[in-house]
């Protein structure tokens, strides 16, 4: 990769000064502490010490322009069409629009699962969830994969995560390669600890990773954004209540339960006022980075771990199968130092963000990743996702969730097994909302779809029974009865 530092013509390349220009840089360093030596007049020693830190500053900043600051945000359970950058009709996500207006964005995005630790588990790893060893028990991530954050820390960067999903857990492998990391909501504020390390970490390249939760279920928002909601209509279920979704959740994996249309629609508004919340929270971040300086030379890569369901196939929430509303996600960039210098390509996967974080930070690509730089000229053209490659935690959950898997093409055709009767559902191009299954019509299509689904495979994590504390987090976020 070769890149530009525009401010003072020097080339860069792999992320690294060219000899050439790490000479001038020092040659210019020297010959000022030289010439301050010699200027024995007051005011000119002044003038020279003034020359020396100037000189310092443009080479501190050369020497390190090739290696920008990647924070990357992910916001959980974000659909791409609850996002202004997805929909035009949207007014409550002005802070994904800025970044948006600014940076760039891929207009179809898919996660490779509906569940967040495998879908994490596949980004931090560049590989597909059933392709990422688990260690003990079903939620986590072996110590024998290699990180992102660990091949960041290998280069350099100081590495930091904040995470306010519960399940994302230091004991379950999801701390591996940061140097500070922490299990904690994020808000409308950024923590105390979080501005503290980032004063403490602005002096060299950083890795940033913040989690966020408030678009997840049960659905929060401040007053304010109350009148998105509306009053609940008198004739439906109190969909504000925790406990009533949540059962009926848990009657639809069933079976037996069944959502009306008013009560999806409201549960959308709902969502719709929490993601303006969590729209808010993540303007904070902006907020921060640019009243500190920090802004110009950062990557910013904005993301979810998966969709989320208001009764298009049946069910509420995610975790419950692969069809789109499930795993289109949004992916927003905003590249180092500003502007437009190249377009991504159309069709992406989350897989996808590694190689692009290495091609930027002038990280080497790994042979096992799955995915390409968002800026390759060689776009992808099939998207892979599988649900259930890990046990579920619940005994129910998992009888009934037993390996859904799918396959995306970028023409907007689509194959989806079903994880518990294992049939094949196509749908056509002209098809995106997957409302008409056309299979029987199209069984020599199945076939040749059928050949790209992920391999199908025992599913990892050992039986290890989880703790009380595990139990008690997947119940509050409805993954348990």
């Amino acid at each position: 990769m070769v890149t530009e530092a525009r401010s003072v013509g020097l080339v860069f390349k792999d992320g690294k000064l060219a000899d050439a220009s790490r000479h001038v840089v020092m040659l210019l360093l020297t010959w000022s502490r030289c010439a301050m030596t010699r200027l024995r007049e007051p005011a000119l020693h002044v003038l020279g010490i003034v020359l020396v830190a100037a000189l310092a500053m443009i080479g501190l900043r050369v020497l390190r322009s090739g290696r920008p600051n990647v924070v990357l945000i992910c916001i959980d359970a974000l659909r791409a069409d609850a996002t202004s950058p997805y929909n035009p009709q949207i007014r409550h996500t002005p802070n994904l629009q800025s970044l948006a207006d600014e940076g760039t964005v891929v207009p179809l995005a898919l996660s490779q699962s509906s569940w967040t630790t495998e879908s994490i588990a596949s980004v931090m790893t560049g590989r597909l969830p059933g392709e990422v060893a688990a260690g003990q028990g079903p939620l986590s991530i072996a110590e024998s994969e290699t990180t992102l954050p660990e091949l960041l820390r290998q280069r350099g960067y100081a590495t930091a995560a904040v995470v306010a999903n519960s399940t994302l857990t230091e004991a379950d492998g999801f701390a591996q390669g940061f140097d500070w990391f922490s299990n904690e909501s994020l808000g409308p504020g950024l923590p105390e600890r979080l501005t503290r390390w980032l004063t403490d970490h602005r002096r060299k390249p950083f890795f940033l990773y913040l989690h966020y939760m408030q678009a997840h279920h049960p659905y929060r928002w401040p007053e304010k954004f109350e009148a998105m909601v509306g009053p609940l209509p008198p004739h439906i279920r109190d969909m504000r209540s925790k406990e009533i979704v949540e059962n009926l959740v848990w009657s639809l994996r069933a079976g037996e339960g069944h959502v009306t249309g008013e009560e999806a629609r409201y549960l959308r508004r709902c969502y719709d006022a929490a993601v303006a919340t969590a729209d808010e929270a993540v303007g904070a971040v902006f907020s921060y980075l640019k009243a500190h300086d920090l802004w110009s030379p950062t990557l910013v890569i904005l993301f979810a771990d998966h969709g989320e369901e208001f009764a298009e196939h049946g069910m509420l929430q995610h975790s419950a199968d692969l069809y789109r509303e499930e795993i289109r996600v949004p992916l927003l960039l905003k590249l180092p130092r500003g502007g437009r210098q190249r377009t991504p390509v159309h069709f992406a996967r989350n897989l996808d963000i590694a190689p692009t974080l290495a091609e930027i930070a002038g990280l080497r690509r790994r042979m096992e990743w799955r995915g390409v730089s968002l800026f390759s000229k060689q776009a992808p053209e099939i998207a892979l996702a599988e649900l259930g490659v890990r046990t579920h935690p619940d005994p129910f959950v998992a009888s009934r969730t037993t390996h859904w898997r799918a396959v995306y093409l970028s023409s907007g055709e689509s194959l989806v097994q079903h994880g518990h009767t294992g049939k094949l559902g196509l749908y056509g191009a002209a098809d995106p909302e997957q409302q008409h299954d056309v299979a029987d019509q199209h069984p020599d299509r199945v076939r040749e779809l059928a050949h790209l689904l992920p391999t199908a495979r025992a599913r990892g994590g050992t039986t290890a029974p989880l703790s009380e504390t595990q139990k008690r987090t997947l119940r509050s976020l409805g993954y348990m009865r």
